[in-house]
């Protein structure tokens, strides 16, 4: 725009006689203005200030007689600056076509010398415009298309628990045992030794109980898995949806060796075109978010009654981009949960599996006016505890020297499609992620 302005004030202070033969002729391409009345020949302007050359146009009736191209040279260069500023503030995307054709025309008005009562309102708009701290030259910002999907909080947290019934108890002993006899059978078999056979049975025994633990927590995982997917499903079906994100936190119980119950909680957004209905049953009211950065959530441990004074109050695009916890807020929570275990060594606190009493992470979401809205409880028991550094893994690396760190809240992130590609090869390549979750066909 510096460019066009540049350009037409050099137009403007070009040689008079090319003002008279361009008033002869009409403004082609964008409008057709005919200068009828003669122009007469430009003198030099006294001088004056330009309040005092703007108060006889100002005071001049409309349509008056006298030219255009009379009035001082200031005068003329800040009316068309006018035009070329309401001409670049139009968004000429959005902007209907009637109004766009008529800033050009009056662009190309302004430039050609055209004589009318805007020309003087429009010089004093350009000469405050000139005074303005924003100049004239600033881009317009961006706007958001208005098709884009608009992103919902569910005012209630995701809630699953998962189980292993008796019956799968008893078959993660026995197949497990027996598998250990099969190798060691087979050992014999193979060696025609007793005593090999022997040894590959006391070798496996040894390590048959973490085997126990890690197979019963991957058969927590896949039904955690599939309950879920069953969850995300239903919530695909509400019309509009295009993405689901999850954040999910989740705490195991153990029964002995045996990972038995697995409980997982998290907030859940929904990008979505057009509004949603005014309750989604489970997760009640969705809470539209026009702005993820300025919308911030303040999240509160809970242990044993009792509030943390010190809260981590991330934005919603924080927690959805996995920002980790700071190591002002993670050290201040990890000092709270250790007060408690001053007392024993580092291996004792490795091996402590005392059940922790009432530890949780409270959610609250703030309305950006001093209210709050609560989310309910997003993370508790071990979670929290791997949350702000104190798993177990994390207890034996700092016996190695690793400094404990806060960690960000898991995240799932699933795209809903609806219809999509019919062919073999396009349901080959997007077999993998309805698989693991990364997208629902509807």
């Amino acid at each position: 725009m510096t460019s066009l302005r540049l350009f037409v004030g050099l137009w403007l202070l070009a040689a008079p006689g090319a003002w008279a033969q361009r008033a002869a002729l009409p403004a082609s391409g964008v409008g057709r203005i005919v200068m009828a009345a003669p122009i007469p020949q430009l003198s030099a302007p006294p001088a004056l200030t330009p309040a005092a050359s703007l108060a006889p146009a100002l005071a001049a009736p409309a349509f008056s007689p006298a030219p255009f191209l009379a009035a001082p040279a200031p005068l003329k260069l800040a009316a068309v600056d006018a035009a070329v500023v309401q001409f670049s503030a139009l968004d000429l995307k959005s902007a209907p076509a009637a109004e766009a054709r008529g800033a050009a025309d009056a662009l190309m008005a302004r430039a050609l010398g055209a004589r009318d009562a805007e020309a003087p309102a429009l010089a004093l708009g350009a000469l405050s415009a000139a005074q303005s701290s924003l100049p004239p030259s600033a881009p317009t910002p961006a706007r958001a298309p208005a098709n884009a999907p608009r992103v919902h909080l569910l005012s209630k947290p995701l809630h699953e628990t998962v189980e292993l019934g008796p019956v799968a108890r008893v078959l993660h002993y026995v197949l497990e045992t027996a598998f250990q006899f099969v190798k060691a059978a087979i050992a014999w078999h193979a060696t025609g030794s007793p005593a090999a056979g022997a040894a590959v049975l006391a070798f496996d025994l040894i390590k048959m109980p973490p085997m126990i633990t890690a197979q019963s927590l991957a058969d927590l995982g896949v039904r955690y898995w599939w309950r879920k997917l069953s969850t995300l499903r239903r919530l695909a079906d509400t019309p509009g949806v295009t993405r689901i994100r999850v954040l999910t936190t989740g705490e195991a119980r153990f029964s002995g060796i045996l990972a038995r119950r697995q409980e997982n909680t998290g907030l859940v957004f929904m990008d979505a075109k057009g509004p949603l209905p005014a309750e989604i049953p489970g997760f009640g009211a969705p809470i539209p978010v026009a702005d993820l950065a300025d919308r911030r959530v303040r999240l509160v441990l809970v242990h044993d009654g009792v509030s943390e004074l010190s809260f981590w109050t991330p934005s919603l695009a924080e927690l959805l981009s996995g920002t980790p916890m700071p190591a002002d807020i993670a050290a201040a929570w990890r000092a709270r949960l250790d007060a408690d275990k001053k007392d024993k060594t580092p291996l004792q606190r490795i091996f402590d599996f005392k059940k922790e009493k009432e530890l949780r992470v409270e959610a609250h979401l703030s309305d950006g006016a001093g209210g709050e809205t609560s989310l309910g409880t997003i993370a508790f028991g071990r979670s929290v505890m791997r949350l702000v550094g104190l798993s177990r893994l994390d207890r034996v690396g700092a016996l190695f020297g690793r400094a404990p760190a806060g960690r960000a809240i898991p995240l799932s992130d699933t795209t809903v499609e609806r219809g999509g590609e019919k062919t073999v090869k396009g349901a080959a390549r997007r077999a993998w992620r309805r698989l693991t979750g990364g997208l629902i066909v509807r």
